[in-house]
Formats: C-alpha cells, structure tokens, sequence
C-alpha cells in the first residue's frame, strides 16, 4: 500500500485502535441504558452492541501487543517493564480516584449505588474499566518474560501456554488487580508474536484482499453468534466447555473483521483521519469515558430527555470527543499530569538518587 513502513502503520493500527475502543463506550453506554431503565433488553441496538462486546477488549488486547517487541528492543526489557509498569500504574491509581470520587461525589444524582469512600480507596479492587489498566500491567510483565517474539519454538510453547489460562479464564473476570482480564493474554500474545513489523507486511495487502478478508471474517463473525458464546471477560463463572470453542472463534474472527474494516476505512480519507485521531488517544478515550457518559445520561434524565437513540448517540459521542478534545487542551494548560506521569517518576534509583543530590547541592549554595 505504502513504501513506508511507518506511515503504513499508522492508519491501519489506529483505525482499529479507534474502532475498538468506540465500541467499548458504546458498549458502556447501552449497558448504562439498561441499568436505568431506559431500554430493556429487546431494544434492537442492545443485543447488536453486546456482540460487539466479543471483540473490542480482544482486539484492544491484540492491539496493544504489537508494540511491545519493539518497545523493548528500543528501551531494553527491564527499563521497558520499569516504565510500562509506573505509566499504567500512576493512571490506574490517579483516575480510580478521580472516578470514585466522582461515583460518591453525585451518589444523589446517579441511578442505583454511587460507591463509598472506602472503595474508592480499595485500590487491589478496580473501578468500573479501570481493570484493564492492570491487566496491561500484567500482561506486560508475562510477555516480557517469555519474549514469544523471539524463535518458534518459543512462540509455539507460549503461545499454548497463554491460550491454556485465556479458556481457563473464559468468562471468570475476578475484580483484582493482577488477574482481572487473564482470558485476554492469548491475545496479547498473537499480538506480540506478531510484532509490528509483521503486521505492517500483512497490512500492505491491497483494499481487495481486505474487502474479501472483511465480508469472510464478519459472515464468520455472524454465524458464530449463534452458538451463544460468551464474551471473555464478562462474569465469575466459567464458560460451559460447549461454548468454549464458538467464544474463542467469534472473537479471534471477530478481530479479524475489525482490522479488514480498518484497512478498508483507509482508502475513505474523511473517515479515516478523524478515527485516526481517535486512536491516538485511546488511552485518554479508555480513562475518562466512564464518567463522561454516566454524567450526560444523568444530566438528559433530570431534563426530561428519555429517547433511547437520542442517549445512545450523546453518550458515545461526548464518551469520545470530549476525552480527544482534552487530551489536546489539558497539556498546554499544565495538566499533562491526568494523562501520564511527572518525569521524576519514571527515574531509575540511580537517576532519582543523582536528582536528590543535586537539588540538595544548589540549596547548600544558595544558603
């Protein structure tokens, strides 16, 4: 498609970036919906985001493991870990706090329990979608460890290893931090096996190939839904052994769809770049939604608004164009700190120790 790999990349990982995590707000929001009554479970749009539900966290969890190969070959495996680790743990503390206390805050305004203040404070029991910061964190350390990227033979035994736990953990989603989100590592792995370099081969496929890869994918996709499967991450109870195979399937094809959609989206330059734009900022989109579009169904509620589509619509757009449009405004504003660490966090103890000595060396001048 391109002679550059690197501009390659972008459309067609941040496109599926972008539709990913739409789905998961408008996966949110419907589910929102039905928590307030405002739907039931016929509403037509229902039952067509849930299946959707298959794919998005798989695909979010796919996505993400193409990087990391490359990011530990740029920074090292332990420095990557370092920073991989304090990133994603700085969010998951700081927005556990700013959502919970959010959650009490508006108790009153909120349909059902707003939370208490000592769950807000029960960090090793995450808050609403806040898990899959954790399980990132863990993912990123198993696949550090076991480097599936790095021969076949490894590829192969972790690759079997991985998908062991992803169907001994299908549809059990135990809410602590370090083994919420286990029935996604299979797809990580695919994805870190994979690499980005792989994947921006299999990317330069022309639009015809993904056209045929898209209508064979998502007819697989839909036919696979009538099995019933389960979605990988969706309850405590483990999936009956009947449906392990169909659930599985649905979401690996269902991946599949997703990226021949994002491949095809490419050639439609008016769509592509705002989703593109999208994808950059999944990370901000994923964070802050939450909030976001519980607010505007609250805020529609009390103004007498209760038209299903009219909620649908609000909350995915405001659960995704307000989080764009402030990762844009709040880092020229001073608060690039919502969005990731101060610098003195990601410093080694050699750096940090150096940094202490050299800021107790000028208060010793200046007295």
């Amino acid at each position: 498609m391109h002679s550059n790999a690197s501009r390659t990349r972008a459309p067609g990982i941040d496109i599926a970036r972008a539709l990913a995590v739409i789905g998961v707000v408008a996966t949110h929001t419907v589910s929102g919906m039905l928590n307030s009554s405002l739907i039931d479970s016929s509403y037509p749009a229902y039952e067509w985001i849930q299946n959707i539900g298959m794919l998005r966290l798989p695909a979010l969890a796919f996505l993400t493991g193409l990087f990391i190969p490359s990011g530990i070959a740029k920074r090292g495996a332990s420095r990557y870990m370092r920073i991989r680790l304090v990133s994603l743990g700085y969010l998951y503390v700081l927005w556990s706090l700013i959502q919970g206390t959010v959650a009490v805050a508006f108790a009153g305004y909120r349909n059902g329990s707003g939370g208490t203040w000592l769950g807000v404070l029960s960090l090793w029991t995450p808050e609403g979608q806040l898990w899959f910061l954790t399980y990132l964190m863990t993912a990123s350390v198993l696949l550090t460890i076991f480097r599936p990227w790095k021969n076949g033979k490894r590829a192969i035994a972790s690759l079997v290893l991985f998908l062991c736990v992803t169907l001994l953990m299908w549809g059990r989603q135990y809410n602590y931090v370090g083994i919420a989100g286990l029935s996604l590592i299979f797809f990580s792995a695919l994805g870190a096996t994979m690499g980005m370099h792989r994947a921006v081969r299999i990317l330069n496929r022309g639009l015809g190939t993904w056209i045929a890869v898209g209508a064979v994918s998502t007819s697989l996709f839909i036919a696979l839904l009538g099995a019933s499967p389960q979605h990988p991450a969706s309850g405590t109870s483990a999936t009956p052994p009947q449906l392990l195979l169909p659930s599985l399937l649905a979401s690996t094809v269902g991946c599949i769809a997703l990226v021949a959609c994002s491949q095809i989206l490419f050639f439609v330059p008016y769509v592509a770049r705002p989703l593109q734009l999208v994808g950059q900022r999944t990370l901000e989109v994923f964070v802050m939604h939450y909030s976001l579009y519980a607010g505007t169904r609250v805020l529609l509620m009390h103004a007498g608004v209760e038209n299903p589509a009219f909620h649908l619509v609000a909350g995915i757009s405001v659960g995704v164009l307000v989080p764009v449009f402030l990762s844009w405004l709040l880092p020229r504003i001073g608060m690039r700190w919502l969005f990731q660490p101060p610098s003195f966090f990601m410093l080694d103890g050699r750096s940090l120790l150096a940094k202490v000595r050299l800021v107790a060396r000028r208060g010793a001048l200046r007295t």
